[in-house]
């Protein structure tokens, strides 16, 4: 087959057509391409040193690592969706397998994110603080709830990555104007009690009855 036989022939071929199916799904994967940065970088600038975001039981960093994922699954089917020719391949192939490993490494991430929200009460009285423990002990805090953050008031920590509120060996002794907070591995410590909790829990102290925190979630 000569040159001009090829040329009339690749002129008689019809383009592949372009679904409104493939459109709408493109577009769709634009659209949060464009808005899962702006999440991520919206809950990673609302925590600080000394506040962590907390909706429920999730913290600004999952928030980032979940819309993350969703990003490079978005680019993936983009990539696959974008064009029908081959050359295509030649980028969407290398470009598809790098996000499915980020994928991967965000997936087996993600369990040791987890994190722990425990109200701490005494004698059924909310004091207003929660302790927040998260994956092998690491970054534990007793803090106090604002909205959707969560102010930091003492960091703590326990042999062998414990997580003492968690297991429920903590426990809470009312002392005057302070919570007296103890548990085994680990160095006890006080926080006053707040103006904020439902009831005097320093009415216990009279009795020096040690009470252990109610875990709620």
């Amino acid at each position: 087959m000569t040159d001009f036989e090829e040329l009339l022939v690749a002129e008689a071929t019809p383009a592949p057509r372009i679904t409104r199916q493939k459109v709408l799904l493109c577009s769709a994967c634009i659209a949060l391409l464009v808005c899962v940065p702006l999440a991520m970088f919206s809950a990673v600038a609302a925590e600080s040193s000394t506040t962590l975001l907390l909706i429920g039981n999730v913290t600004g960093f999952q928030i980032a690592l979940v819309s993350g994922m969703v990003a490079v699954v978005a680019f993936g089917v983009l990539l696959w969706n974008a064009s029908s020719s081959n050359w295509w391949l030649i980028v969407a192939i290398p470009s598809t397998v790098g996000a499915g490993l980020l994928l991967i490494l965000a997936l087996l991430v993600l369990p040791a994110t987890a994190t722990k929200v425990i109200p701490i009460q005494v004698a059924g009285c909310s004091t207003g603080y929660v302790a927040i423990e998260r994956f092998a002990g690491v970054g534990n805090f007793v803090g106090v709830r604002d909205g959707i953050h969560t102010i930091k008031v003492h960091e703590y920590w326990a042999d062998d990555y414990g997580m003492p509120f968690s297991s429920g060996t903590a426990s809470v002794r009312a002392a005057g104007d302070e919570l007296d907070i103890a548990y085994p591995g680990g160095p006890g410590f006080t926080v006053p009690i707040l103006a904020a909790s439902t009831c005097n829990p320093g009415a216990a102290a009279n009795e020096g009855v040690i009470l252990r925190p109610v875990n709620m979630s």
